[in-house]
């Protein structure tokens, strides 16, 4: 009986470790969160901030290019949401043409990736995603 209230007792502490722990450390996506102002929209999936040489490419969004249909809407769509406005994103990658590719949020916590999604001027880019939107 003795072994067994100190194998309890072990188990109770881990667990009270464990929660301790949970409780302190930031999460992973938190820590990189970035911030900035919007100065430009490029089409519906792809912005820039001030200050800011490099471009940030919509993460698991795929909206229609220049000059195909429904570009202009998608383009309309994402400048009326972030033009100007303060945003964050979390860096998801890095892609070919070297533009960062991020999922984007709103002052109010909304995410602008989804939100194109929901509007429909964008489709998921499922390619990517994996469902992560839940439009695949």
């Amino acid at each position: 009986m003795g072994e067994s209230i100190y194998f309890l007792v072990a188990i109770g502490i881990a667990l009270l470790f464990a929660v301790y722990l949970s409780l302190t450390q930031v999460s992973p996506l938190e820590a990189e969160r970035k911030h900035g102002r919007v100065s430009y929209v490029s089409d519906g999936d792809t912005l820039r901030l001030k200050r800011m040489k490099t471009k940030i490419r919509l993460w698991g969004v795929n909206a229609p290019e220049k000059g195909e249909k429904g570009s202009l809407a998608a383009t309309f769509a994402l400048e009326k949401l972030t033009n100007g406005k303060k945003v964050s994103y979390i860096k998801m990658d890095t892609d070919k043409y070297g533009r960062i590719v991020a999922r984007v949020f709103l002052s109010d916590g909304r995410e602008v990736n989804k939100l194109l999604i929901e509007q429909g001027v964008a489709k998921e880019y499922c390619r990517y995603s994996k469902g992560f939107y839940g439009y695949c």
